[in-house]
């Protein structure tokens, strides 16, 4: 009985630091979540290709990564127009209230035909990796060059990796190996191959489902090394060296059981081959299930509902006894609600000029833009729509192979599946989230318009200056902002208006530099080089669609970005004193106007240099101290300019 009662104990002792354990998880995780809101952005074009001299017009719909939202948190967002070198065209900052704006911008001539990157992010967003920014693929065609001065990529270039599941290949542990194979344009190619050891003993053959995508199984020895030895449509041979096998550690494999339940396998070779372990899910940075087995010879099983995974793509991760990240992969699960939009009009056949009504229906009340162009012969890039970007592209990036395929009926779940082992990144490091001191935050949403950055230094040494004021005036609008440096000589200022007017920052130290920071990400992604050839329909196509560019160009107003100036004045309250000059005589001078009408001020000419002061009017003395003066909003520190 006393043995029993011990034993009774021993069990009710684990079972609470089990669920600590769990518990130590889960709250690190939702701490990481509370401070590190994730953003994502889609953007609508409006045509899938376009000509150099073009505008290029767009609709960004801004949401909370976690449920897909709309967000309105940060009010700008950066858009930039990179080519394949990495160089960046066009950029624009975009006013987002309430977490939807537009824009667009003119596509310089001098462009050449390519691929070009349109990716767009917020300054919070800058803090994580640039896989959290939007991308999305355009073409872009010069008529006005021609095609042999084009510099294009080798055609015939492929890349071929190989993904064990889980992360690693663990010697004597079967694992499931995913590979992905494509050419320099992220098509998958169509091959055939075999996995020889060292010794050249063949131990697995493998073929690609679709898209270049595909997986085998492969149970690495201690001492051997693996090699895939592909055999491509040209009959050509490469040879492609297999991650190395780790001599010990964990592996994981993900399988259905059944239409609503799924079982995750997780095996090790280690000493400590019995114990517990952790599983921990979450999906869009929201904890789905945590959960834990005791390791018994080596393996252990988990057995989840799908119910209890969101929509889209989730991450499973395995913890081992001491809380260390050992095994982690993708798992999607079908999308069953969309958004059902319908589009009809009022007729099936129009006459040309002939007015279009068209309406829109869907359920509840979204946001919904629309695009209409002309389809033409020329080829194009299939853009993905919003649904497929939030819950597929902005948790596996951008390099997928039509990735609209994988919301119909006829996908399978083992090209889920090899979509998953071959295109997962992650958001995050769990070294992130245990140790948050490593995440550094270093930019800040722009919750109420863009955040001007700047440096304070001095001139002759070039080390910052702190504690200075510097003001920062808008002209056309007559605000005026004073702001201080900090220990590094930064400023700051927040630029709550839309448009192009001109922003005049000053300090009175003479022996002062200014440097603005700009705010858009200083690593562009780059875009997929590729060669163009174009058949003798396309090019009469490009012809036309040319002329008419040209002569919208001719004849229409030039695009202007949308404005939105805000009037206020430059201090709260209403002034004491206000003076229209129309209702004076005018005088000549500004001295004399300011003499003869107002007496608050006092003008004083020393050594040919006027000096301004205040009066005070009923003791009629001068105040002390130099008045600030604002022309337009802005600071005039030399009185007689």
């Amino acid at each position: 009985m006393k043995f029993s009662f011990l034993a009774l104990v021993f069990t009710v002792l684990s079972a609470f630091d089990v669920q600590g354990q769990l518990d130590v998880i889960g709250k690190k995780f939702n701490a990481y979540r509370s401070q590190t809101l994730t953003e994502k952005i889609y953007i609508h074009m409006d045509r899938p290709y376009y000509l150099a001299g073009e505008t290029v017009w767009f609709k960004i719909y801004y949401v909370d990564g976690a449920f897909h939202r709309p967000l309105n948190v940060s009010n700008v967002v950066y858009v930039d127009l990179v080519d394949d070198t990495g160089t960046v065209h066009m950029q624009s900052k975009i006013s987002m209230p309430d977490g939807n704006g537009s824009g667009g911008f003119k596509l310089p001539t001098e462009l050449k035909t390519g691929n070009y990157k349109l990716k767009a992010y917020t300054n919070w967003m800058r803090n994580f990796s640039e896989d959290n920014y939007f991308s999305e693929r355009i073409i872009i065609i010069n008529p006005f060059l021609p095609l042999e001065e084009l510099e294009v990529s080798e055609v015939n270039k492929y890349d071929i990796q190989f993904f064990p599941e889980g992360g690693y290949l663990v010697n004597d542990l079967t694992s499931r190996v995913a590979f992905r194979a494509v050419n320099n344009r992220g098509i998958g190619l169509d091959f055939s191959g075999v996995v020889v050891d060292n010794n050249n003993n063949l131990i697995s053959t493998f073929k690609p489902d679709k898209f270049g995508l595909g997986s085998f199984f492969l149970r690495p020895k201690s001492g051997n090394s693996y090699s895939a030895i592909v055999t491509h449509a040209n009959s050509s041979l490469t040879e492609h060296k297999l991650p190395q096998s780790l001599a010990s550690g964990y592996t994981m494999m993900i399988k259905d059981t059944t239409a609503d339940r799924i079982a995750i396998t997780v095996k090790t070779n280690t000493i400590v081959a019995s114990g517990p372990i952790y599983l921990f899910v979450h999906s869009r940075n929201v904890t789905c299930l945590a959960n834990e087995q005791t390791m018994s010879n080596g393996s252990a099983h988990f057995f989840i509902s799908k119910d209890s995974l969101r929509e889209g793509v989730s991450h499973f991760t395995v913890f081992d006894h001491m809380l260390n990240p050992v095994c982690e992969r993708l798992f999607f699960k079908k999308m069953e609600s969309t958004l059902k939009i319908e589009l009809q009009t009022d007729k099936q056949v129009f006459s040309p000029r002939e007015k279009v009504n068209l309406s829109v229906a869907s359920s509840g009340q979204p946001s919904v833009s629309v695009a209409v162009y002309r389809v033409d012969s020329i080829r194009s890039l299939e853009h993905p729509d919003i649904t497929t970007h939030l819950n597929l592209l902005s948790d596996l990036g951008s390099n997928i192979e039509e990735p609209t395929y994988y919301f119909g009926d006829s996908v399978t779940q083992v090209e889920l599946d090899n979509l998953m082992l071959t295109h997962g990144w992650r958001r995050f490091t769990w070294k992130q989230i245990i140790d948050r001191d490593s995440l550094m935050i270093n930019f800040i949403p722009e919750i109420n318009g863009h955040r001007m950055r700047g440096l304070v230094k001095q001139g002759s040494s070039g080390s910052p200056i702190e504690g200075i004021k510097v003001f920062c005036s808008i002209p056309a609008i007559a605000q005026f902002k004073i702001g201080t440096t900090n220990a590094k000589g930064e400023f700051f200022f927040e630029l709550d208006y839309t448009g192009q007017e001109k922003v005049i920052i000053q300090t009175r130290e003479n022996d002062a530099i200014i440097e603005i920071q700009l705010p858009f990400s200083a690593n562009p992604l780059k875009a997929t080089a590729d060669k163009f050839i174009f058949s003798a329909k396309e090019l009469s196509e490009l012809q036309m669609r040319s002329i008419h560019m040209q002569v919208q160009s001719a004849f229409d107003l030039q695009y202007k970005e949308p404005t939105k100036n805000l009037m206020v004045p430059p201090f709260f309250g209403t002034p004491g004193q206000e003076y229209k000059l129309d209702d004076y005589t005018r005088f000549p001078t500004m001295e004399e106007v300011l003499r003869e009408y107002v007496p608050e001020v006092s003008v004083r000419k020393v050594r040919d240099n006027f000096r301004i002061f205040l009066r005070d009017i009923e003791t009629n003395t001068s105040l002390s101290g130099e008045p600030l003066i604002l022309l337009d909003g802005t600071p005039i520190f030399d009185h007689t300019k």
